[in-house]
């Protein structure tokens, strides 16, 4: 049920419209508009902007500048004798990495290399768990690296590899 002095809809019908001397009004079969829906309108089409040029927005002059997300990242996945450098290198229990988007990556990289797809299992702030999508039916890779809270780093806890599927 809408307030008390509120009207439900944007248009009303109502009939005969006369001013009462009791400060009521009546209507004659005209639609009125309801006051309440006028504060909701906005950028009403009054027609004298349409010329107008669009406010200019200053420029920096850095149109191409890049952001890198990652951080040192992609630095720690490329240092000599990482994973990216020895393509037949596993992964191995004790390996650490800086953060969850280098654990990520590290995975992804290392399924690319091989040709080879992965499922994950288990991903949230503590732990990320893949194995591959052959597993229990031709293929035993897995991984579950974790977050180890005294050094502040991921660790790989558990490796069952390399990929018996390829």
């Amino acid at each position: 049920m809408p307030p008390k002095g509120s009207q439900e809809g944007s248009n009303v019908e109502v009939c005969n419209v006369d001013l009462m001397d009791d400060g009521l009004e009546s209507h004659d079969g005209s639609a009125i508009r309801d006051s309440m829906m006028e504060q909701y309108e906005v950028n009403l089409d009054d027609g004298d902007d349409a010329d107008e040029e669009p406010p200019k927005i200053p420029d920096d002059g850095n149109e191409e500048e890049e952001i890198n997300y990652y951080g040192d990242t992609q630095i720690a996945l490329t240092q000599p004798g990482g994973l990216e450098e020895d393509p037949s290198k596993e992964f191995e229990v004790g390996q650490q990495f800086e953060n969850k988007e280098e654990v990520m990556l590290a995975v992804k990289q290392y399924s690319i290399r091989r040709a080879t797809e992965y499922k994950i299992v288990e991903s949230d702030h503590w732990r990320y768990n893949a194995q591959c999508i052959q597993f229990g039916s031709g293929c035993n890779w897995s991984i579950l690296i974790s977050y180890h809270r005294k050094q502040e780093r991921w660790e790989v806890r558990r490796y069952t590899g390399p990929h018996t599927c390829m």
